[in-house]
């Protein structure tokens, strides 16, 4: 049977992916504690691979179900538009780190250098893609699927505004070392209230963008095929 569309190969290539997936997000929270206070939750990295990791779970749950209805031959097609979320969320996160972080890409020895950053920056993203790429119906991406995207990374945001406020102005905490600004895209007090929100908007729509011109694409490719 055509490996790329059985549905037994899923399953165990998914199943796979969660236990490299959970590893790297261990690895991650374990090396918080010899910090004052575990802050694991604040970066995006962190929060898209334990996104990716449920959506894993529901593409094995799918892969699972046409197995017991020994309907074993044919592509994902059940969660098409969250694997989609999730492969761009997944991407973007590799692209990021590696542009915006010179002294820790893929082409220093830090990146190496510890478990978490190659398997949420490298692996996880590329183990994810494949999926995505190889094993589902991408021609059933639906119209609203680029809208969707902007919801969690615009959530996250207004979180990260919020609780960087928060730090910065009450205090008790602004000397007690918490990360206020995860990322310089949200250091309002350098770069100011308005260029923050232009650059936050600015990236939500590029994301509405980037989400259409790949639905396009994966359809395109799916129509000549």
């Amino acid at each position: 049977m055509y490996i790329l569309t059985n549905r037994r190969f899923h399953l165990i290539y998914r199943l796979v992916y969660i236990g490299v997936a959970l590893t790297g997000i261990l690895a991650s929270f374990i090396g918080w504690f010899p910090d004052r206070h575990n802050e694991f939750y604040v970066f995006f990295t962190n929060q898209a691979n334990i996104i990716a990791i449920v959506a894993a779970g529901f593409l094995a749950f799918s892969a699972l179900k046409d197995i017991k209805n020994k309907n074993i031959n044919k592509k994902e097609d059940r969660f098409i538009d969250f694997e989609f979320i999730v492969f761009i969320y997944l991407i973007i996160t590799a692209i990021f780190f590696n542009v915006f972080s010179p002294h820790e890409n893929i082409f220093t020895p830090a990146f190496w250098a510890r478990i978490q950053v190659w398997i949420l920056h490298l692996v996880s993203p590329l183990l994810f893609s494949l999926d995505f790429i190889l094993f589902s119906s991408k021609e059933k991406i639906t119209f609203s699927a680029p809208f969707k995207l902007t919801i969690y990374p615009f959530a996250y945001s207004i979180f990260i505004i919020i609780r960087s406020a928060f730090l910065y102005n009450v205090g008790s905490f602004k000397e007690s070392g918490y990360v206020v600004f995860p990322y310089p895209v949200y250091d309002y007090v350098t770069y100011g209230v308005s260029n923050i929100i232009l650059i936050i908007f600015g990236f939500l729509f590029l994301t509405i963008g980037l989400g259409f011109l790949l639905r396009f694409i994966f359809q395109l490719k799916s129509k000549k095929i």
